[in-house]
């Protein structure tokens, strides 16, 4: 992470999550505050805060929390190898929309999906051997 190559070396990556999640909360209320009253405007309903409330929050703690332990792979095994394998997330997710929730049924577009991961496997296989392992 390259803000962490400009600070104190005793801050690590894991104090950013907590303004990061700050400026996200305040973010999303500030284009709410904004979208809300355009969308009355225009004649639209508005969206259903109680129904979308729960989701919301339980998505942006998941999402948190995957990207807190991103941030500890990448301390761990650096930028070559870790933030590679940290993107692997759309293969994982990828592999869900086409074998769980059957979004993609193509056989060509299920060949690309899976030719394009395997260049990201080939690509960390490459990456990570010119990499330093920094495991403590």
């Amino acid at each position: 992470m390259v803000p962490l190559k400009y600070v104190d070396k005793s801050i690590k990556g894991p104090e950013y999550l907590i303004s990061f999640g700050l400026g996200a909360a305040v973010s999303g209320c500030a284009i709410l505050a904004v979208y809300y009253p355009v969308l009355q405007m225009l004649g639209k309903p508005p969206p259903k805060l109680k129904a979308c409330a729960r989701p919301g929050i339980l998505t942006g703690l998941l999402w948190s929390a995957g990207n807190f332990c991103g941030i500890l792979a990448i301390q761990q095994l650096g930028l070559t190898l870790g933030w590679p394998l940290v993107q692997c997330q759309f293969l994982v997710s990828g592999a869900w929309g086409i074998f769980y929730f059957k979004e993609v049924t193509g056989t060509y577009e299920r060949g690309m999906f899976f030719a394009s991961g395997g260049l990201v496997l080939a690509s960390i296989w490459i990456l990570s051997s010119y990499g330093v392992l920094r495991v403590s």
